[in-house]
Formats: C-alpha cells, structure tokens, sequence
C-alpha cells in the first residue's frame, strides 16, 4: 500500500510518499535537481513489494515548501536526517541521483553509523564546475527554468531513448518546467558551492557507485573517484544509459539496488 504523508520538518513541509511493508528494509531515494518524487516511480514499483521504500520532495521543489535561501548541502543532509527520524526508520539505505548523491554522502559523514548503506546513482564528489553552475543561476534568474529545460532533458537521457521516447522526454521537461525558480537556484548554489572530496574519503559504509556510460552530466570518472575513495566500495558502469537511468532502465536499477539491500547487514 502506497501511502502520500506531508511531513513538516523543523517548519518547513516536506511532500512524501512510502510504499511496502514497514518491517522490512527502509530504502530512501534522493532526488535529482529539478525533479521530484515521481522520477522514481516505476524503480519503486519493482522494490516495495520486499522492501519499506521512502520518497520525498527535496527543498524547493515538487509539493515541498519553498523557504527562503540559502541552501548549503548541510542543510539538505539535514532535511533528510528529519525525514528519517520523522518516519522512524531504522538504519535505512539511502539511494541518492545527482545532487541527492551529494546529500546522501554529506549526511553518511555527518551521521556515522545511521545508515545501513548507499547507492550513489550519477553523482560525484563535485558536480561541475563553480563557473558552470554560476552560468546556469544567472540563466535562470534571467530567463526563468525555460531558458535551461531543453538543454537539461539533453543530459538526462541517452540519444536511444530521445529518439525511441520523445514523448516521454517531454513529460519529464513539464517536470522540470514546474519546478519553483527560487528552488532550482538555491540547489543550484549548492553545487556550486559544494565539494565532499575530503568527507566522502573518510566514509566506510557499503557502497554501490553507479554510472551511465553516456552521461554528460556526471561522466564516469567521478563516479569511479567515489569508488576508489570509499574503502570496499563497489563500482558498476552502466552501458548507454546517461543521467537518469532509472528512467530509461527503472528494472534495472531496481534488480542493482535490491539486490545490494539484500546483502546488507541489519
């Protein structure tokens, strides 16, 4: 049974959704810039019939509150750790895309002990480039999410699927569209901002580090930093697929996530 629950979190609201037995294993996904809860949709189908999966609106966007910036990767890891205490779930793995595998690796070093595991899904130590993302910021201040849409969708997916999807492609860009402006740009500021490289090299949790062979966004080689810099840490290409996998292969990602819960310790 799917279950929709609005959480407020320190006064600000946070729209989640959780489906699957609440005895078994919490795994919570963490999303991507400019999306929400939705884009993991049907890698969610695949897992709640054996595990307790948790979704939610990161700050400024989807159904979540939009408050007043700045945001910093810390308080994003917070806004997950209020998630997790709130819905009292114990030692969860965290499955974080893009800039939620920043959070998730922001808050695995923050929180020692208080995951069970992650999966870092086309993510990196640091995403771009403070040029880049500045770049993005001031499109958006000046030409609203529009002016980066097309250009955003281009990086998610891999040409097959634009190609054999197109009307796919332009449901997720209507996403994306919808996203709140003040949202988007203070996560934006944040990867500007933000570089893990020193914490996530402390970390000694299991880790699965997953990668698109086509994603222009996070290109394979951070992903592999991330493996080689967390001891034991496990790392797996992914053959054609770009920045949003578990759009294109939500089965999948879901058979690489489950079956990496499945081997986790309590």
């Amino acid at each position: 049974m799917r279950s929709s629950t609005f959480i407020d979190c320190d006064g600000t609201l946070f729209n989640t959704m959780s489906a699957g037995p609440t005895e078994a294993r919490p795994i919570v996904f963490v999303n991507a810039l400019g999306s929400d809860l939705r884009i993991w949709n049907r890698t969610a189908r695949y897992l709640e019939d054996r595990f307790h999966i948790v979704r939610f609106d990161n700050r400024g966007h989807g159904l979540s509150d939009v408050p007043m910036g700045p945001y910093t990767i810390e308080g994003l890891a917070d806004d997950l750790a209020s998630i997790i205490q709130s819905m009292a779930l114990t030692r969860p793995l965290v499955c974080g895309l893009s800039i939620g595998g920043l959070i998730a690796q922001s808050f695995a070093a923050r929180h020692p002990g208080a995951l069970s595991g992650l999966v870092l899904v086309g993510t990196g130590m640091r995403i771009g480039s403070h040029d880049f993302w500045q770049q993005r910021i001031d499109m958006v201040r000046e030409g609203g999410i529009a002016a980066v849409a097309e250009a955003s969708a281009e990086r998610w997916f891999s040409d097959e699927f634009k190609a054999k999807s197109p009307e796919t492609v332009r449901g997720w860009i209507n996403m994306l569209l919808r996203c709140p402006i003040d949202g988007y740009v203070g996560c934006c500021e944040v990867l500007r901002d933000t570089d893990l490289t020193a914490s996530t090299s402390g970390l000694t949790l299991p880790t699965l580090v997953l990668n698109g062979s086509e994603d222009p966004a996070t290109p394979p080689e951070g992903a592999r930093a991330i493996a080689d810099a967390i001891a034991g840490a496990q790392y797996q290409e992914l053959p054609g697929l770009a920045h949003f996998p578990q759009i294109e292969r939500p089965d999948l990602i879901a058979k690489l996530v489950g079956d990496f819960a499945s081997h986790l310790a309590n």
